[in-house]
């Protein structure tokens, strides 16, 4: 993934408070600038890594482009759902017009005996039905060299011209699904960091709260008679972290991988059937072996 997409923030820019004399350091207010110092620090920083590491998810449009290529595998599946459905119609034809002229089947029938002669003993009778017969697809094409019928080898032909567009797909489908998987395994590891560090900074945001608020300097005199804008100097600063921000974008990277791991989940099914050797769908084709 590229990174050249946003500017880095850098770390350790937060203005730091200078202590005071004698006076700051008996009131406790040295010791309050002090705490305030360092986790504002760390919370800076914190946020710097959040940030840096949100804008890496939101704004590298080649890996987005990526995670969005299952728009284009459910097209895939349904163009070679489509084709094969229309190969199994054509399929049918030709085995129709088959059975249809009796001089073709009986010739089939006395190939089928040689090819099987050493499982099947020739009974020299052809007037046996064609419907008890399995005929394989590859042997429905080897018979139909010597078929008169024109619209059984236009048929045939257009079957040849589907068989090779499905493997083109097939070829396309797996490429897809093979870099939506390794692209996948990078996104959600960089999700986890940015998760991560979400919950770090929450963490010192809290914490460096907490401290803060328990420095005896808080609850003095001292304290009181402060101005709001030097009150405001000792408070955790977070006017200029838009939390929200990285609260959506999480919340939208979320969806995408729910969205992915569901794609891959039906990509999962497909494969076990749609790509099989003969691309089967439903039940098993009547050319076929039982």
């Amino acid at each position: 993934m590229s990174k050249g997409h946003y500017a880095r923030m850098e770390f350790n820019t937060t203005p730091q408070i200078k202590q005071g004399g004698l006076l700051s350091r008996l009131s406790g207010k040295n010791d309050a600038i002090f705490v305030r110092n360092k986790w504002q620090t760390e919370i800076d920083n914190a946020w710097v890594a959040l940030m840096n590491m949100a804008h890496y998810l939101e704004t590298c449009e080649d890996s987005v482009q990526t995670i969005i290529r299952y728009n284009d595998l459910a097209r895939f599946r349904g163009e070679i759902h489509d084709t094969n459905v229309k190969r199994k119609k054509l399929y049918e034809n030709v085995f129709k017009y088959i059975q249809q002229d009796q001089a073709y089947s009986e010739r089939m029938w006395r190939i089928h005996q040689e090819m099987y002669k050493s499982t099947q003993s020739v009974s020299g009778n052809y007037s046996t039905s064609l419907d008890n017969i399995n005929i394989t697809r590859e042997e429905v094409k080897k018979y139909v060299e010597m078929y008169p019928s024109v619209e059984v080898k236009s048929d045939i032909q257009l079957i040849k011209t589907i068989e090779t567009e499905i493997n083109q797909k097939k070829a396309r489908y797996r490429q897809n699904i093979a870099l939506l998987r390794d692209y996948f395994e990078q996104f959600k590891l960089e999700l986890i960091k940015c998760e991560s560090k979400y919950d770090a900074y929450k963490t010192l945001l809290n914490n460096g709260r907490s401290e803060i608020g328990q420095c005896r300097f808080k609850g003095s005199m001292w304290y009181s008679i402060l101005t709001e804008q030097q009150k405001a100097e000792l408070r955790i600063d977070t006017l200029k972290h838009r939390i929200d921000q990285v609260e959506r974008t999480l919340s939208h990277y979320r969806e995408i991988k729910a969205k992915v791991e569901k794609e891959l989940e039906i990509e999962s099914g497909f494969v076990k059937k749609a790509l099989a050797t003969e691309f089967e769908f439903g039940e098993k084709s009547e050319l076929e072996p039982q």
